[in-house]
């Protein structure tokens, strides 16, 4: 712990991109586990990602219709095979004025979620069947990505990805709803990272209302393989018992002020003052200390 101080959050004095530890008795059972669900995930994720890919090349007008189809066909079995019970989100109380309690989000909306796990990516595809990005160096810009990407996005090294930024606008006309990894990274799930991304109000379509997101677990951490492959953070998900999600959303305002601060209260975490930089900083460390180790 020692070695990564400088990736620690100064106010805290959190590590939110240090691996979770597990309970030292669960080795003994996570084998089986895995090897029971196993079986069913290899029959079901490959054909859905597939699927999936195909169709999020499609018109927008076929595409989002198709993908809420197979997503409500195929992810409750694919989490059930995680040891994820599904789950819908819980609509809090609106933080703007004029919103419309308890409504959750439409096409034209737009979603500030924090980022732990790739079970996030499939939680929220249940619910929304969003199409996901991260922030680009571009202001008020992001990267859109494919469910794949997603899904890598959340257990590999930050990264900018390969596709065009485009602004939100340009995005919702072709795929809404978007959900936003504001983070621009994963982490442990301990606290949220300072934003990457903060929506110019007059980037933002007047259709849409924005919420905020926050994605939390119990057991805390389960899934969260910040620096290691996606292969691996889903074998840790089917070792466990059961893995609890919840997802709270709240519509908030346009202004960025507050948007971290929020999803942070709704996951359950202190929001931090490090931020995308931090978390290339100690993939770095960790790859020089594997490094050395071999």
């Amino acid at each position: 712990m020692e070695k990564y101080r400088s990736t620690a959050d100064p106010s805290t004095g959190i590590h939110p991109f240090i691996p979770p530890t597990f309970h030292p008795f669960r080795p003994l059972l996570r084998p089986i586990l895995t090897l029971l669900r196993l079986p069913f995930f290899i029959i079901l994720f490959p054909p859905f990602l597939l699927l999936n890919s195909f169709l999020f090349l499609l018109p927008s007008l076929l595409s989002y219709p198709l993908r809420r189809i197979l997503d409500k066909l195929f992810i409750p079995y694919i989490l059930l095979s995680l040891s994820v019970i599904p789950t819908y989100p819980t609509i809090e109380q609106p933080r703007v004025r004029g919103a419309v309690r308890g409504k959750h989000p439409s096409r034209s909306d737009i979603l500030l979620a924090n980022s732990t796990s790739p079970i996030d990516i499939l939680l929220l595809s249940f619910a929304y069947s969003p199409t996901f990005a991260v922030p680009s160096d571009t202001p008020s810009h992001v990267h859109p990505l494919t469910l794949s990407q997603a899904l890598l996005q959340t257990c590999t090294t930050p990264s900018i990805p390969k596709s065009p930024p485009q602004t939100l606008k340009q995005l919702l006309r072709r795929n809404g709803p978007i959900s936003i990894l504001a983070e621009g990274c994963s982490t442990n799930g301990k606290g949220v990272l300072r934003f990457r991304f903060t929506p110019n109000p007059q980037s933002i379509p007047d259709n849409s209302v924005l919420y905020a997101a926050g994605i939390s677990y119990t057991p805390r951490g389960a899934g969260c393989r910040t620096i290691q492959s996606m292969s691996s953070a889903l074998l840790h998900a089917m070792g466990e018992w059961r893995i609890s999600a919840r997802i709270r959303l709240t519509a908030v305002p346009q202004d960025g002020a507050e948007h971290q601060a929020c999803v942070a209260t709704l996951a359950g975490v202190p929001p931090l003052k490090i931020d995308l930089e931090s978390g290339r900083r100690f993939a770095q460390h960790w790859k020089d200390t594997a490094s050395c180790k071999s």
